[in-house]
């Protein structure tokens, strides 16, 4: 991970083709940090390292578990009541769809943006644009990053955000 990207290859791609996804800030801290498997190069893996893994069901339902005892646990420090606490239904491509808004909220250009979700060019635009869009892509994450740290960290209450000249 010397070069700050993560390759999906073209038989686990859905369009077929490598796709490169430039690791930003968090992401690349974390996945930097996590420890290696002896014999198997996979991270997201149930088999140590030797064959990536799906997320099915079972491991949704099993974060769902995880996400609700934390939000009760939140709920619990604030001194608010835990059993009143609910965990709304949502799907993985949820997510997308909560990047995907946030980088055009962002304005990072569409074709950019689809790009970063991995919706490859379509037509004469991948015959022709041959450009990889690297530096691109990592400065729209980055951005992204920067976003999702705001929402997660968010900044103390005596600090005013400056808005951007439009």
């Amino acid at each position: 991970m010397t070069n700050k990207t993560w390759t999906i290859t073209a038989e686990r791609f859905k369009s077929s083709f490598v796709h490169t996804v430039p690791l930003v800030g968090d992401a690349h801290e974390l996945l930097r940090e996590l420890p290696r498997f002896r014999h198997g190069t996979y991270v997201f893996t149930t088999t140590a390292g030797e064959s990536p893994t799906r997320v099915h069901d079972k491991v949704k339902h099993r974060l769902d578990r995880r996400m609700l005892r934390t939000l009760r646990a939140v709920a619990r420090m604030r001194g608010d009541d835990p059993s009143r606490v609910e965990l709304e239904p949502w799907v993985f491509h949820d997510l997308r769809r909560v990047v995907r808004s946030h980088l055009a909220a962002l304005r990072v250009p569409d074709h950019v943006a689809e790009m970063a979700l991995g919706h490859g060019r379509k037509g004469l635009q991948r015959i022709y644009d041959q450009h990889c869009y690297e530096a691109e892509l990592r400065e729209a994450l980055t951005q992204w990053a920067g976003r999702l740290r705001s929402i997660v960290e968010p900044a103390p209450g005596n600090v005013v955000s400056l808005k951007r000249p439009a």
